[in-house]
């Protein structure tokens, strides 16, 4: 009895398992929860997850049935760029160079018919007389709007005239007459020690004007002290020089005379260069102008002639604006500018 009802028990099971089936066929969802159950027969049970495997490895021996597939899509980088494409892209970027910034454009010079204008303006000829009825001829330049002009303290010592004509333009023309207002002291013009050399410096003051339409402002040159040249660098001179002429061509036919000399050595005081027409006498007072900046770079006080055959052998010896400025500061305790910002 027992035997029968067993076996009507498991061909009732049967039956109610394939009618499950045949109703999972036409129903995906009953066919997703025997998904859980039934296993698919293309899926191998035994296989690892591959991203579970670094986990749960725990023996070294392969397993039989243990086959590692990857299929063709997970042949990708992880940044989704294949390795071939990153190499290509890095070999790229190394080829790429960064763009170089061009270099500065060079500063051009001042051009010659600026550079005259502005020095016939501003650098004037002494005419000054010494006794016995001598006349020194000098070069001077303008530094100060009220009309101060700075030249050499050889031009006349404290012992002779105090009084000069200035004369300005090509040819040389009267123009105003001025008076020596400083003399740096001690100084003497038959002394050739570097220490005296350094101080041959005078300022004059214009105190009357002959020119007419002209008035009580004037044009001038500024004096930088930190004005430092370079050895080697081209400098234009301007200056009267009067050695060559007669003594006609001189009062009637004095022209400003514009060169250009070269650097060949120089330090905080002095500035010797090689020079052609302007180094005659009557140069003593010329200046160096800076051909860039229209700067004044020096202020001429001596000529070489030593061993100088021609007037093109010869070379110019110049104060540097820090020389002038310590000579005025060692006589009066005030820079230059604030000396003449006092009216002396």
């Amino acid at each position: 009895m027992f035997g029968n009802l067993r076996l009507s028990i498991l061909a009732v099971g049967i039956c109610a398992l394939g009618l499950v089936l045949l109703f999972a066929v036409e129903n995906p969802v009953f066919e997703s929860l025997l998904s859980f159950a039934i296993p698919s027969p293309e899926v191998q049970i035994n296989t690892i997850p591959e991203h579970t495997a670094s986990y749960t490895e725990t023996s070294n021996e392969p397993t039989p049935n243990e086959e590692k597939t990857e299929p063709k899509e997970t042949e990708k980088n992880v940044l989704g760029t294949s390795p071939e494409k990153l190499k290509t892209m890095q070999e790229e970027r190394v080829i790429v160079k960064e763009p170089v910034a061009p270099p500065p454009d060079p500063i051009p010079r001042v051009p010659s018919q600026e550079l005259y204008a502005m020095a016939s303006e501003r650098v004037v000829n002494l005419f000054c007389e010494l006794p016995n009825n001598e006349v020194a001829i000098a070069t001077g330049v303008i530094i100060h709007p009220q009309g101060y002009i700075l030249t050499n303290a050889h031009v006349a010592d404290a012992e002779q005239s105090h009084t000069c004509l200035i004369r300005r333009g090509s040819p040389a023309r009267n123009f105003a007459i001025a008076e020596r207002v400083f003399l740096s002291p001690g100084f003497s013009s038959k002394s050739r020690t570097r220490e005296n050399l350094a101080t041959d410096v005078a300022i004059w003051k214009i105190t009357n004007i002959i020119e007419k339409n002209t008035s009580g402002v004037f044009p001038f040159f500024s004096i930088y002290p930190a004005n430092v040249p370079t050895d080697g660098t081209a400098l234009a001179t301007f200056s009267y020089p009067a050695e060559l002429l007669g003594s006609y061509a001189v009062v009637s036919a004095l022209y400003l005379s514009f060169s250009e000399t070269q650097i060949i050595s120089h330090d905080t005081y002095f500035i010797e260069s090689a020079q052609g027409l302007g180094s005659q006498k009557g140069s003593s007072g010329g200046i160096l102008l800076d051909p860039f900046t229209g700067e004044l770079a020096g202020l001429i006080f001596a000529v070489n002639d030593i061993h100088a055959e021609y007037v093109s052998e010869r070379t110019l010896f110049s104060l540097t604006p820090f020389a002038i400025n310590e000579t005025v500061r060692a006589a009066t305790g005030k820079d230059l500018d604030t000396y003449l910002a006092g009216n002396p």
